[in-house]
């Protein structure tokens, strides 16, 4: 099995010097950095966040692990595809982080994973007043028959699973005791936003969104987990739009999208584009000719 190992960078970038090399802060391309959407701190929750995630993901450049470390503190990350068959197989940097000295899990841990014994986590509604947010209570429905698996103290530890869908499913595997643990769920009520990156069905989200709402559903103080949830969710979108610029697929569909637009506004525009665009291929026309005659 191969061992789990501390995660020391998202991906391989060209130089940071070069203007095509990488953000030295968010770890993406120059060109589509996302830094002036991160938060200006880290932002402390009581939820303990340990993110699991496949080798082959950390060289994503547009995996959302990167952007969770900027947003979050209470954040530990561990690479690997397999972590051992107990928890005394695993790593000792995982080991520790779970247990400390001991065997046992030293908080109320949980698998976010959809399963059939899995609770369903419920958002917290966002609070109007400060005096909203001391009501709420954890909003939670077991499955039939159970009773919530969930503590009512603050510290717990969220467990997520980070690669493609089938590379997680394999890690749960190759790892039993993760298959042994109480998981946990989201019901969401949206889409993910995660355009570029299939989803296997409509209810599954990106890492950084099931953290996000994983938190509005559980942490103490709702207001300042909603405050957290619209950074993160907001520095998502902005990594999402700047992505989509530079593939070809939602590049044509923007194309497409606007030149039908600027057209039923201004049809002598639409005229004027469709002039220029057989100018362009007259053009290239004639260069071609010549390069063939010059042979």
């Amino acid at each position: 099995m191969e061992e789990a190992t501390a995660v020391t960078s998202s991906t391989d970038y060209p130089s940071e010097d070069s203007p095509l090399g990488k953000c030295s802060q968010c770890s993406r391309a120059k060109k589509v950095c996302v830094c002036a959407l991160v938060p200006a701190e880290p932002f402390m929750t009581d939820t303990r966040i340990v993110i699991l995630i496949h080798p082959k993901e950390t060289r994503r450049a547009s995996g959302t692990v990167p952007l969770l470390q900027l947003c979050l503190k209470n954040l530990k990350v561990v690479c690997g595809a397999s972590f051992g068959a107990t928890l005394e197989d695993a790593a000792e940097e995982l080991r520790t982080e779970l247990c400390g000295e001991g065997t046992e899990f030293r908080r109320p841990t949980f698998l976010v994973m959809p399963g059939p014994t899995a609770e369903v986590l419920r958002r917290k509604p966002k609070p109007t007043c400060e005096e909203d947010s001391e009501r709420y209570e954890v909003l939670a429905a077991p499955a039939a028959g159970q009773t919530s698996v969930l503590p009512t103290a603050m510290q717990r530890t969220l467990i997520f699973v980070d690669g493609t869908w089938r590379q997680a499913k394999q890690m749960i595997r190759n790892t039993p005791w993760l298959t042994e643990m109480s998981r946990v769920c989201l019901d969401p009520d949206e889409e993910s936003r995660y355009r570029f990156r299939k989803q296997p069905q409509k209810v599954c989200l990106s890492t950084l969104e099931a953290v996000a709402d994983c938190l509005v559903s559980l942490e103490h103080d709702v207001s300042r987990a909603w405050e957290v949830h619209a950074v993160m969710t907001r520095l998502f979108a902005g990594m999402v739009s700047h992505q989509l610029a530079y593939i070809p697929k939602f590049q044509r569909e923007g194309g497409s999208e606007g030149a039908s637009a600027n057209a039923a506004a201004d049809p002598s525009q639409g005229e004027g584009s469709r002039s220029e665009k057989a100018a362009a291929r007259a053009a290239l026309l004639r260069t071609w000719c010549l390069v063939r005659r010059n042979r």
